[in-house]
C-alpha cells in the first residue's frame, strides 16, 4: 500500500479530514500546527518540525517526481504563482500585460529546486 493510500484509507471521519486540510493548507497558518504554509514561509530560513504526515506526503511527491521523469514537481508552486499573477493582471488590464520578472522567476526556481533536493 502506498503512503498516500495508507493515509487516505485511514481517514474515518470529517474531523480527521479537517485536520488533513489544515495540515496541507498552503494559504494560511493555524495555531499549534506547522503546516505547509509555515514550511513554505520558513523555507531557507530555519528547519521546521512537522507532523510525520507532511514528511510522508513529500516522500510520495518525490516518488511521483521520479516516476514522471520530473514532469510533476510539487515545489514549483512559487514559480507557477508568478505566471498566474501576470496572467491575472493581463486579464484585468491588457495595457498592463507583462511577463513575470525574470529575476523573480530565477530566484523562485532556484529556491524550489534547493528545497526539493534537500534530504528529508
Amino acid at each position: 500500500m502506498t503512503i498516500a493510500k495508507r493515509h487516505l484509507t485511514g481517514i474515518s471521519n470529517s474531523n480527521e479530514l479537517a485536520e488533513y486540510d489544515k495540515l496541507y493548507d498552503i494559504y494560511k497558518s493555524y495555531d499549534g500546527i506547522n503546516n505547509l504554509y509555515v514550511v513554505n514561509n520558513e523555507a531557507g530560513k530555519a528547519p521546521v518540525k512537522v507532523d510525520s504526515r507532511i514528511i510522508d506526503l513529500l516522500e510520495y511527491c518525490k516518488y511521483v517526481y521520479d516516476l514522471s521523469d520530473g514532469r510533476t514537481n510539487v515545489c514549483f508552486g512559487s514559480v507557477l504563482r508568478l505566471w498566474h499573477n501576470s496572467r491575472e493582471q493581463a486579464y484585468e488590464n491588457s495595457d498592463n500585460a507583462r511577463l513575470p520578472d525574470m529575476n523573480e522567476l530565477s530566484t523562485s526556481g532556484r529556491k524550489a529546486w534547493a528545497i526539493w533536493t534537500m534530504p528529508l
